[in-house]
């Protein structure tokens, strides 16, 4: 059986939710405020059952631009993008926001749904599809299906949902193999049976009777019942929108952002790695240092974006950064990470801490840039003599013998497959004049087929 899990995105009073419900027959406003202003205001949820097994989950998302971290708390999960543009008003801001939004995101397929399209002729309907073709274009919606709907008369939404049924067919699965792990995006209160939390299981198996942590808590529970789709089921499968309840917590102890994932599989932290990427459309550059919003499943959290390798980052431009969190937050990208150190206490080292931390920030950097996702990285520090050796080895793919000699010059240029954009770029020529500061050395070896390692001496 294959799970999907498709969401909405596009400009407010465009349609989404009214398409949503001639899709599946489920009215995904459930508050009364958005009954009463007719708009999507926080993530509303249906589902789609094929004949041959096959099923989505649908996550409706509001449009309005002042309810942007609702939709983005409801974006992370998804596998697809359902784009709703009006055939009556084309493309506004939003339309344009929440495209760069999945594109950031990773999404890779979707569909254009032309909705209203009873309320325009061919001509103006030929000029929309026209205006979308240039919005997508060099996006991952380049060549997508476009199809003109009309949720009042009927007309496209066979279509429509035989191309979902296609797209979800041809997504790729998720692993069933790693430990569970559901970001929570909601959290409520059913009478006789306790609190229960949903979310879009990204990863793993779940079932009836599986102890559950919650991070960054760290509160335990054991899930008494699980529903998918609204149907009670022992398991819930990697991809699938699910419900579980946690009868030994309370509703209060619990918040949208939370993960419950299997106990001790993952560790929550105050730092993250991350390859920063400023949108070319984007009204201000980031500064080293900037406090920015890191939205990760449904969690929004205020860090401090510190660049590693330059002190600006104009829109258009990426490199790597730090972010440094106000709160725990359990991230995690699919690579073992494992510590080995001495046993007998570490003589401390006489240095510039910020300094120090930017090193080891860059050679992980470095490492993660490198290493696909199920490899592994390992942070080793002894003592030799009165040196401390601190090394960070990975599984990636290597240095050759030609870049060696080079790999901490500023802006030594490659074609080889390791280089980003063909130069490494200013990250390890910083690590080596952090090192030489600090009257230490700082030298790389290949380990080639188990990837590279790196090894400072001070």
């Amino acid at each position: 059986m294959k799970y999907g899990i498709i969401g909405t995105a596009g400009h407010v009073d465009h349609g989404k939710t009214v398409l949503i419900k001639a899709l599946t027959g489920t009215d995904t406003d459930r508050l009364a405020e958005e009954k009463c202003r007719g708009i999507t205001i926080d993530l509303g949820f249906a589902h789609l059952d094929w004949p041959d097994g096959t099923q989505a989950g649908i996550v409706d998302v509001p449009g309005h631009e002042k309810f942007i971290k609702n939709m983005l708390a409801g974006a992370g999960g998804i596998d697809l993008a359902l784009l709703v543009v009006a055939a009556d008003e084309g493309v506004m801001p939003q339309t344009v926001e929440h495209l760069d939004i999945l594109s950031l995101l990773g999404i890779r397929d979707g569909i254009v749904a032309l909705t209203k399209a009873d309320l325009a002729d061919a001509d103006w309907l030929e000029m929309i599809r026209k205006q979308v073709q240039d919005l997508v274009r060099g996006t991952f919606l380049e060549g997508a299906p476009i199809l003109p709907v009309s949720a009042v008369t009927g007309s496209g939404i066979p279509e429509l949902n035989e191309q979902l049924h296609s797209l979800v067919l041809h997504t790729k699965e998720k692993s069933t193999l790693a430990p569970f792990r559901l970001p929570i995006d909601r959290v409520f209160s059913v009478d006789g049976f306790g609190t229960v939390v949903t979310g879009t299981l990204t990863e793993g198996v779940i079932r009836v009777g599986d102890p559950v942590e919650l991070t960054p808590s760290g509160l335990t529970s054991r899930v008494r019942n699980i529903q998918v789709h609204g149907q009670d089921t022992e398991t819930a499968y990697a991809g699938q929108r699910a419900a579980l309840n946690l009868p030994s917590l309370k509703k209060e102890e619990l918040h949208r952002g939370d993960a419950a994932v299997k106990p001790g599989s993952v560790r929550p932290s105050r730092m993250l790695d991350v390859r920063l990427r400023c949108l070319p459309d984007a009204h201000r550059t980031i500064l080293s240092g900037s406090q920015v919003h890191l939205y990760h499943g449904a969690s929004v959290q205020l860090a401090k974006a510190v660049l590693l390798d330059r002190d600006e980052l104009p829109p258009g431009a990426q490199c790597f950064a730090q972010l440094r969190l106000t709160e725990p937050l359990a991230a995690r990208q699919g690579l073992t990470l494992s510590l080995d150190l001495p046993e007998h206490p570490i003589p401390s080292v006489t240095g510039d801490e910020e300094k120090l931390m930017q090193l080891l920030s860059i050679l992980l950097s470095n490492a993660l840039s490198y290493t696909p996702k199920g490899g592994s990285i390992t942070i080793r520090l002894k003592t030799k003599g009165r040196a401390h050796l601190l090394s960070v080895e990975d599984t990636g793919i290597g240095i050759t013998k030609e870049e060696q000699p080079h790999i901490f010059d500023r802006f030594y240029r490659t074609e080889k497959s390791r280089s980003t954009n063909g130069h490494f770029g200013l990250g390890l020529s910083i690590a080596y004049e952090i090192v030489t500061a600090h009257g230490g050395k700082i030298e790389v070896e290949d380990n080639t087929p188990n990837g590279s390692i790196f090894t400072v001496t001070l």
